[in-house]
């Protein structure tokens, strides 16, 4: 009984004070919440030869966010491509990436799409694709400031990552995970560190790519 009061205690501190700073709450149910994982959980990394990452997001670009997009996108990708090089997987190049993507829209075909995906395979030499669809947004609001009683706009931030790793050849999903991060802001530059702190959340959750093994030559005659 007294473990747990203290346990609400300390969340209920922590809730306020992410509130106070800026820090995504979120964060406080993390600490005790599950640990994120991908499913299904037994699926098989070494299956994975070439792995393709393409970043997808869901808002029209315009005058006024189109830089931000665009460091969004980048962001996530360089996450998950440091978290996977590190994890052992063989990465296709973004220069390749972008090539083929032009190649699909002039086909008009989708990536998630079992012939968009074949495509990509054949195109980048990947046996999978992973997929990461980023779902952000930056909503103004107004809020009264405590110290000078005037009203400001500050901006509702979220960002929601819903990844999938699908094979090439049939557009078949071979592993999915998802995560979200809320929190408030000064700006919509605000979604690029909260999609960064998902993106690398759920990279980091990716297991590990086993090292290839030669086989050993026999010498003996």
């Amino acid at each position: 009984m007294h473990r747990s009061y203290l346990k609400l205690c300390f969340i209920i501190a922590f809730s306020c004070s992410a509130l106070i700073s800026g820090i995504p709450t979120a964060s406080a149910a993390s600490l005790f919440g599950p640990r994120l994982r991908w499913s299904p959980t037994n699926f098989v990394p070494s299956e994975i030869k070439t792995l393709a990452i393409v970043v997808e997001h869901n808002k029209t670009p315009n005058r006024g966010n189109a830089d931000t997009l665009r460091a969004v996108v980048s962001t996530i990708e360089q996450e998950f491509s440091e978290a996977c090089q590190n994890k052992g997987y063989q990465l296709v190049s973004r220069s390749m990436i972008q090539q083929c993507e032009k190649e699909l829209e002039l086909r008009r075909l989708r990536i998630t799409d079992r012939e968009g995906a074949a495509l990509a395979g054949r195109v980048l030499n990947a046996s999978h694709l992973l997929i990461v669809a980023a779902d952000v947004h930056a909503q103004p609001v107004k809020r009264k400031n405590v110290l000078t009683s005037k009203m400001e706009t500050v901006y509702d931030i979220g960002s929601r990552l819903n990844c999938q790793i699908l094979v090439t050849q049939t557009a078949m999903q071979f592993a999915a995970c998802s995560d979200n991060s809320t929190t408030q802001g000064d700006s919509t530059r605000d979604l690029v560190p909260t999609a960064a702190r998902v993106a690398k959340r759920i990279a980091n959750a990716l297991p590990a790519r086993p090292a290839e093994t030669l086989p050993v030559k026999n010498e003996s005659r």
